[in-house]
């Protein structure tokens, strides 16, 4: 029987703060008045920045998780945070 050690929440916590401002940004652009619209811009800001934020905890650390299925390593880092900066 297998066992389950846990999942790193830390290890995808830029992915998780992305998908959640995802969402928040979709909901929030089905019910704004289109006056209201330019609200999803500095959300959306918002969400690239703490997920960066989130990244920088991972420097200088591997971590791994769903049993070694995704590895944060320093090259997956280095790519997140250049994809997250040309974003912002």
């Amino acid at each position: 029987m297998p066992q389950n050690p846990g999942i790193d929440l830390v290890a995808i916590a830029p992915e998780i703060i992305l998908s959640a401002t995802l969402v928040l940004l979709l909901v929030a652009d089905a019910f704004l008045p289109p006056k209201r619209a330019w609200v999803g811009m500095p959300l959306a800001l918002f969400g690239v920045f703490a997920a960066l934020g989130a990244t920088l905890l991972l420097v200088g650390e591997a971590r791994s998780t769903f049993d070694g299925m995704y590895v944060v390593d320093g090259f997956a880092v280095l790519f997140k945070e250049f994809f997250l900066a040309v974003g912002a």
